[in-house]
């Protein structure tokens, strides 16, 4: 939809969905295009509205309707209408953008609000029509506005198909326009596109080539890296290898080194279960101290409570007996004032002695109970200041008190942190020696394990020795068969044996808890002769 609206004129547009009527013939739909336009007619420059009815199917269907300011007077009158003719255009157009709409109209409208509105064009055998705008709702339809169109005469509707057809000749010669306009830029593309291809087929050449340099680069530097890595690894394999063996000969040494400090560890060890119970014993005093410093600050930080609320009952005590010295003073200012206020009165009375003697006395009464309350006034102030001051030393005596209380209180921290810190370096000494003994139960167990190899080994070349034993006494047994004469010789040889083979067992024994390889290699070498 279009709409213009200026100082020179308003200018409207639009398709409508319209229900069409006719006598002889059922009603059927059709989209019907709706101008408006305003323009300034005659010498007065009365301003007219034409509307004007169109369908795009039929280019005979033209129905025109021409509002001057006194036909819609007619209209307003007729149909109550509550506007006026300048505001009737827009009006207009608004119940139009509520009617279903075949283009977008200017203002959003709900689809359920669309549907209740509609419009229908009523057509007889004369050239008369009514174009209506219906709202439906639940009860009836209403008809908001109804205009009566006339159907166009022959130069009206020449002047109509000019228009048109001068409207179809410019938009045909604007789509040639485009069309030419397309197709140099058609054949452009084409152009760059058959460059940009060949570009592209060189460019794909161009990487193709330069992928194949790159994977014999590539393969190449895999081989000499193949190869570095082959001989790097020959290289780590041998210097493994002369680490392992150094390492073994080092770990022979840290064995033999280990097996002479194991003693050494086992005194340590019993030495510091000593030292253990003892930190035990001590860690175990401390809390014990730490516990009653512990109550001795709970009872001072009772007591502390219990003086902070007395000194806040006594606070409240000086305060209400403040507040009472000050109303027992304002009763006085107030007595003084009503005093000498009494006195003026004396004084000006006086001079009228004579004429009034009753009053004279009355007043004297007044003032005698007054001085008499005046004087019980000042007594109680006198005792309420006593009362005061006696307060005021019993704060100063429970201030002193709290400050000596706090002081304690002051002390008792300073000695509970040297004793924390004193129950933090026992701590950490005995996490020492804990630390300790469990790396000496670790050396222990090592040397344990050590140990049982050890006898394992010596079981071992234990057993060897009864099996040569028995191969020497077989072999004594053959050659005193064979040569009776040397048997002289056999005694003296199985005595000498049999004493040497005792001194290397004699020898072996004592090493059961530290033996070695090298105690064993004598007895073995013995043997084999």
């Amino acid at each position: 939809s279009t709409m213009k609206k200026s100082n020179a004129g308003f200018d409207y547009e639009n398709q409508v969905k319209t229900r069409l009527r006719m006598p002889d013939r059922e009603e059927w739909h059709a989209v019907l295009t709706i101008r408006m336009h305003t323009q300034i007619v005659g010498t007065h420059k009365d301003q007219v509205l034409t509307i004007e009815l169109t369908d795009e199917s039929d280019p005979l269907f033209l129905h025109i309707l021409k509002c001057t300011e006194a036909d819609f007077i007619a209209l307003k009158s007729e149909q109550g209408l509550m506007f006026d003719f300048q505001d009737f255009p827009c009006k207009l157009v608004d119940l139009l953008e509520q009617c279903p709409v075949l283009r977008k109209s200017i203002r959003t409208v709900d689809e359920g609000e669309s549907e209740k509105y509609s419009c229908t064009m009523l057509m007889g055998y004369s050239e008369q029509s009514t174009f209506s705008i219906v709202e439906a709702n639940r009860f009836k339809l209403l008809t908001h506005l109804s205009l009566q169109f006339s159907e166009a005469d022959d130069k009206a509707a020449k002047h109509y198909l000019a228009n048109k057809l001068q409207e179809f000749k410019a938009d045909n010669s604007q789509l040639k326009q485009r069309l030419e306009n397309v197709e140099d830029k058609l054949s452009l593309q084409l152009g760059i596109s058959d460059k940009l291809k060949a570009e592209l087929r060189t460019e794909k050449e161009d990487s193709e080539r330069l992928a194949d340099s790159i994977k014999l680069d590539a393969q190449r530097q895999f081989n000499e890296l193949k190869q570095q890595m082959l001989q790097e690894m020959e290289r780590q394999s041998a210097e493994h290898t002369q680490e392992k063996n150094r390492m073994q000969n080092k770990l022979q040494e840290q064995i033999e080194e280990l097996s002479g400090k194991l003693a050494d560890v086992v005194e340590k060890k019993e030495e510091l279960e000593g030292k253990v119970l003892k930190l035990e014993a001590s860690e175990r005093e401390l809390q014990a101290k730490v516990q009653r410093q512990d109550h001795e600050i709970e009872l001072r930080q009772n007591e502390l409570n219990l003086l902070r609320s007395t000194n806040k009952n006594l606070d409240t005590t000086k305060y209400s007996q403040e507040k009472s010295l000050v109303e027992l003073r304002v009763k006085c200012e107030t007595m003084e004032k009503q005093l000498q206020d009494k006195e003026s009165l004396v004084r000006n009375t006086n001079s009228l002695y004579e004429a009034s003697k009753q009053q004279c006395v009355q007043l004297e009464e007044t003032i005698s109970i007054l001085k008499g309350n005046l004087a019980k006034v000042e007594e109680r102030a006198e005792a309420s200041a006593q009362e005061t001051k006696k307060a005021n030393e019993k704060v100063i005596e429970l201030q002193a008190d709290l400050k000596a209380a706090k002081q304690k209180v002051k002390l008792n921290e300073g000695v509970c942190v040297q004793q924390e810190q004193l129950i933090g370096q026992n701590k950490q000494a005995t996490e020492e020696l804990i630390r300790s003994l469990n790396d000496a139960k670790r050396e222990t167990q090592h040397k344990d394990e050590e140990i049982k190899l050890c006898n394992s080994k010596i079981e071992e070349l234990r057993t060897k020795l009864a099996e040569s034993q028995k191969m020497l006494e077989s072999n004594e047994q053959s050659t005193s068969c064979l040569d009776p004469r040397s048997d002289s010789l056999a005694e003296q040889s199985d005595e000498r044996e049999g004493a040497e083979a005792s001194c290397h067992f004699c020898s072996a024994r004592p090493c059961v808890n530290g033996f070695n390889q090298e105690h064993a290699n004598p007895a073995l070498r013995h043997l084999s002769v």
